[in-house]
């Protein structure tokens, strides 16, 4: 049983990434290490398969490989009312 928690566990963490590259946030490996309490391999193997979805790209700056999307714009601020 421990294993389907610790991978319901990793399904909710790359969700969360994925929310937030959605929302114009960008990621490295060691974002998304810090962010989940991943490991820095495992965090590799997560943002490879996130960059097979539509959209997002790969930039590289200095040493460092960021992940984002295309064409994103940020969130608001504030939430729009009348929504949630």
């Amino acid at each position: 049983m421990g294993r389907v928690v610790g991978r319901v566990n990793a399904v909710t963490a790359v969700i969360l990434i994925v929310t937030d590259l959605l929302r114009g946030g960008r990621h490295s490996r060691h974002t998304v290490a810090q962010a989940t309490g991943a490991s820095l391999p495992t965090a590799d193997r997560w943002l490879l398969e996130i960059a097979r979805l539509p959209g997002v790209e790969r930039v590289k700056v200095g040493f460092t490989t960021w992940h984002q999307f295309k064409d994103v714009k940020p969130k608001p601020a504030r939430p729009v009312k009348g929504r949630g």
